[in-house]
Parts: structure tokens; sequence; C-alpha cells
């Protein structure tokens, strides 16, 4: 008997033991790729830096005009701000976060502009990387260096968005759910209090955990709306009654192809066609109600699949936690670029545990739909805008593809075995 124990300990060491290579490989070409994408997007089209920057500066303009004593919502202002600042702004493109996060901007707001977006994409880069290596990037430094240059992660790096940070958050909530409930809840609370969506990964939760991690969740979603509703009062009344309904759409156009509801992605994915024709022939009032309640049922459905894994399987794992943030993605604006890089969650848990196909078209997918946008070199050239926008689409039926690849061994029948 000794022996054999010994030579069990012996091979466990030498699988478990990780040696250092994969480490500087995956920095360095964090390193080349994080290079070379500022460089593609610096030379991206002329007047380009129109863009650069675009949403953050929305987060930035917030948070000076809550240190005024102003709305974070009023528009005319942070226009004027931009022009006085000379940095990008765009008519339409205005805050629409809780008040809370403006608070919370709003002390990176005593630097100047430009300094502040550079001091963020410096944090949004290291969010990243961190994020990747706490899903397993030493196991996998091809895969998780490749998708620092991939699309939506680009997206997100370029106009500043906050989706790199709900992404570590996640990360860490995946790394904690079960050692830490109520730290793991929180974080999850966290990453709500800006974009409900995640809040579904609640559901994920090991059922012995539940109940702390949920409590954890709520008291930090509760303290986030009570500092805003303190310090902002009468904003959070406005950002439900006003800003959140206008999330549905980027345009006023229902079905318009640029369209970040359900109704933009149905005429992106089918074209021209008599269904189409149908969709976009009703009242922009009744596409939206039903564009509503669309996502509704969708949101629905998600939740009774992770109810049902859940009491199927209670080492239900990465399978239930990479299927529900993938939903996380669909229950949002669907096909709006940024929000797909938590996609990148489940690519790194589900790497060598579903057909390599599928992680290949997933990731390709992805990829050809930043080449196709590098193409564009005005805003204004309507047709390949439409094209990208297309391919936009098709990365949500990549979604609705892996989901279903990790999804499928859950349904099994099978008592015995149990994930990782």
């Amino acid at each position: 008997m000794p022996p054999i124990a010994e030579a069990t300990r012996t091979t466990t060491t030498s699988v478990t033991r990780i040696p250092p290579a994969p480490f500087a490989l995956f920095v360095l070409l964090s390193l080349v790729l994080a290079a070379v994408v500022t460089s593609v997007h610096a030379l991206r089209w002329p007047g380009s830096a129109a863009f650069s920057g675009l949403d953050f500066y929305d987060f930035y303009f917030a948070g000076v005009a809550v240190r005024r004593g102003a709305s974070p919502y009023d528009v005319a202002l942070a226009e004027s701000l931009a022009r006085e600042a000379s940095v990008a702004f765009r008519p339409g493109s205005d805050f629409i976060y809780p008040p809370w996060f403006a608070l919370a901007i709003a002390p990176l707001t005593v630097l100047a502009p430009r300094v502040a977006f550079a001091l963020w994409s410096v944090g949004l880069f290291v969010a990243y990387c961190a994020t990747l290596w706490l899903l397993g990037a030493r196991h996998r430094p091809w895969l998780a260096a490749l998708l620092i240059g991939a699309t939506p992660s680009v997206f997100c790096f370029f106009v500043g968005q906050i989706n790199h940070y709900v992404l570590l958050a996640v990360a860490l909530a995946w790394t904690l759910r079960r050692t830490r409930p109520w730290a793991s809840g929180a974080l999850i609370g966290a990453v709500a209090a800006v974009k409900l969506a995640p809040i579904i990964v609640l559901l994920a939760m090991p059922r012995a955990q539940r109940g702390r991690a949920w409590l954890g969740a709520f008291v930090t979603l509760g303290l986030a709306a009570a500092v805003g509703a303190l310090a902002l009062p009468g904003e959070s009344t406005r950002w439900f009654t006003e800003v959140l309904p206008k999330t549905n759409a980027l345009t006023a156009d229902s079905a318009h192809f640029l369209n970040q509801g359900i109704a933009g992605f149905f005429a992106r994915s089918t074209l021209e066609n008599t269904w189409t024709t149908a969709w976009t022939a009703l009242a922009p009032r009744t596409a939206a109600t039903l564009s509503l309640c669309a996502r509704l049922a969708f949101v629905s459905a998600t939740c009774a699949f992770a109810l049902f894994v859940t009491q199927r399987r209670p080492a239900h794992g990465w399978r239930a936690w990479s299927a529900l943030v993938i939903a996380s993605v669909l229950a949002s604006p669907l096909a709006w670029e940024g929000t797909h890089v938590m996609i990148v969650f489940a690519l790194m848990l589900s790497a060598g545990r579903v057909p390599r196909a599928i992680t290949a078209f997933v990731f390709v997918t992805y990829c050809f739909e930043r080449a196709i946008d590098l193409t564009i070199r005005s805003p204004s050239t309507a047709e390949l805008v439409r094209t990208s926008t297309l391919v936009s689409s098709c990365a949500v039926w990549a979604c609705l593809l892996l989901l279903a690849a990790i999804v499928a061994p859950a349904l099994r029948r099978s008592t015995t075995h149990t994930e990782a």
C-alpha cells in the first residue's frame, strides 16, 4: 500500500505542477497584441479620434456634472463640457447609467479628460488580463492572449467601455463562489448596480451557499441605490422613468439596422424579406413592446433553465456559470458589441470541454466582425456599416451555439457524473 500511495502522490504532483513558461508566453503575447490593437485603431480611419473614448467621456462628464451639483443626465451640459475639452462627443451618446455610477466616477474627474481616459484604459487592460488569468490563462496562453486582440475586447478598449471591469468582477465571483459566498454575491451585486443583466448569475451559486450569496448581492444593490437616492435625490426616479427605457435602442427607428434591440437583430439577421417587412411595418411603440416581451420571455426561460440544472445537478460548476454569463449577454440589448466581451468567460472555461470546432467558430466569428469593421473608412459608409452590423448579429448566433454546446451535456440523465 505505501508504494502505491507514493506513486499516486507523485503522479498527482507532476500533473498539477505548472511550469513558468506559459506565464511568460501569456504576458509577451498580451503586450504584443495590445500594442497592435492600439496601433490599428489609431490608424483605423481619418477622423477616428471622434470615437476614441466615446463611452468613457459619457461617464466622465456625468461625473463632472455631479461634482458641479448638476444632473448627470443633462445632455446639453455634457456636450458643452466636451466641446470645451475638445474630446469625443456624439449627439445621442449620452449617459444612460444609474446615478450612483456617476458618483463613483466623480473622483476620477479631478484629472484632465485625456489623462483620466489613459488611466481608465490601463485599468481596462489590467482588469482584462487579470480576468483571463483567473479563468486559466496559464493553461491556454495562446487562446487567452488572442482574446485580447479579438472583438469585442478591442471595442471596449477603444471606446472606454466598463465591461472589462464587469467581466473581472464576475470572474472573481466565480473563484470565490464556494469559499467566500457573501463576497461572491456582493461582487455580482456591485456589477448589477451598473449593468443589471449579470444578476442572472446568482442562480448558479452553489445550493449550500446560495442564501449568503444572494444576501451579499442584494445588500450591495441596496447600498448603491441608497447612496444614489441620498446624494442625488430625484435622479434615481429619473433614471428609471426616463433614461432606462431609452437603452433598448441605439436609434429612434425600432427596426433600424443599428438598433440594439431585438427588432434590429431580426432586421440584420433576415435582411429584406416578407417577415422583416412585416416587422418594420409595425408602429414604433408596438415594435418596442414586442421587443420587451421577447426579452422578458428569454430571461424567464433562462432562469427556469438555471433552476432546473441546479435542482438536477448540485455540482453544476462551470456549465451553469458559463450558460448564465452568456445569457446575460443575450438578455442585454442584443448585438451591442461591448456587451459581448462577457463571452470570454465561457470561451475560457469551456475550451477543451466542448468541441474545438465550436470554440473556433465563435472566436472566428468575432474576429471576422472586427475585420469587416476595419474596412470601413468612414462612419457614414452605410453599406459597409450594414454589413458589419449583420456580422454582429452573427455573433449573437455564435453565442447561442456556444450556449447550446455547454448546456446539452447538462441535460443528460446522469446522476453519477459531476463537473469541475
